[in-house]
């Protein structure tokens, strides 16, 4: 297994320095990166910032009491821009409504785009998906994956990973500032919960 902060550790006892730097950062999370005693109010988690990289705590595991909140992989993107981008460019996906009637299909078009950028920027190993998310200033973003999918053929992909961010940025399709990928928190699953269905 690797020892990055994406992946589990087997044990314990096999815990290597570097997981547990990764515990120490997650004992200074607070909510809604850990479970709370009180009513979790989605207000707080709306306004928690994503995080930059992915504690182990926050990684599901069998046996867990409490199941983590999922998360997205990914880059706050601009809506507009980005349908201006794909207008200018060509790229156009239609799909038929329940009349047989073909229309624009907003998603599919920009998830085309999607990968032609992770093809361009050599991360075309991702699927890339649009995100809603519980952040208010982050709503959309641009994702490759969650913390209930992770693996270690991500800690290899950094900088194919970041080759995609900085490909959007220079695009101007991003909201922020940086081009490194942050974990946010999904719209709908933003809380710790006893079960998930899969």
């Amino acid at each position: 297994m690797s020892s990055s902060e994406s992946s589990v550790g087997s044990s314990a006892d096999s815990t290597t320095p570097h997981q547990q730097r990764t515990k120490r950062r997650a004992a200074q999370l607070v909510f809604p990166y850990v479970p709370s005693v009180v009513a979790e109010p989605y207000i707080i988690a709306s306004e928690a910032e994503p995080l930059k990289s992915m504690p182990y705590c926050l990684i599901p595991k069998d046996g867990m009491r409490q199941l983590p909140p999922i998360l997205h992989l990914g880059w706050s993107i601009d809506e507009d821009k980005f349908l201006e981008w794909c207008a200018r460019e060509g790229f156009r996906r239609t799909t038929t409504d329940i009349n047989g009637h073909y229309v624009f299909d907003h998603t599919g078009t920009v998830v085309g785009a999607l990968h032609y950028f992770a093809q361009r920027s050599g991360a075309g190993m991702f699927e890339p998906y649009i995100q809603l998310t519980c952040h208010r200033r982050d709503t959309v973003i641009v994702a490759l994956t969650s913390n209930y999918s992770v693996s270690d053929e991500l800690d290899g992909r950094r900088l194919e990973i970041f080759a995609l961010g900085s490909l959007l940025q220079r695009e101007g399709l991003l909201k922020q500032d940086s081009v490194a990928a942050r974990w946010y928190l999904d719209f709908k699953e933003w809380q710790w919960v006893v079960n998930r269905p899969k």
